[in-house]
C-alpha cells in the first residue's frame, strides 16, 4: 500500500507521510491522521495498517495534589537521653565525629 498520510499534532496539519515515514515520526495513539478514502481525521488506533507503527503512549502522570506516596515514615525519636540513638542506630559521640573527619 503506497497511501500518503496527514498527521495533525500541536495545532498543525503535516504531512504527507509514507508509512516509513511514519516511523520515524513517533506517532501515538491518539495522533490524529488522515489519507485518502477517510472522511475525516481519525485516531491513529483506529487506523489497522498503523497500529504496528504506533508508540506506546504512558499513562497520565498521578496526581500529585493527592498522597500517592508512602506516608508510613516512623515519626522522628521523642525524650532520648542526650541524644544518643537515631531510629534505633547509635549516634558517634563529637569525639569520634573529630578524629573520622581526620581519617
Amino acid at each position: 500500500m503506497n497511501s500518503l498520510f496527514y498527521i495533525y499534532e500541536n495545532g498543525q496539519q503535516m504531512g504527507p507521510f509514507t508509512i516509513e515515514d511514519l516511523k520515524s515520526k513517533n506517532i501515538h495513539r491518539e495522533t490524529l491522521v488522515w489519507t485518502e478514502g477517510l472522511p475525516n481525521w481519525t485516531k491513529a488506533e483506529n487506523i489497522e495498517v498503523l497500529k504496528g507503527i504506533l508508540k506506546a503512549t504512558p499513562p497520565p502522570p498521578p496526581n500529585l495534589g493527592t498522597h500517592v506516596f508512602s506516608t508510613n515514615v516512623p515519626p522522628p525519636p521523642t525524650g532520648l537521653p542526650n541524644e544518643s540513638n537515631y531510629f534505633g542506630y547509635q549516634l558517634a559521640t563529637k569525639g569520634q565525629r573529630f578524629w573520622a573527619y581526620f581519617l
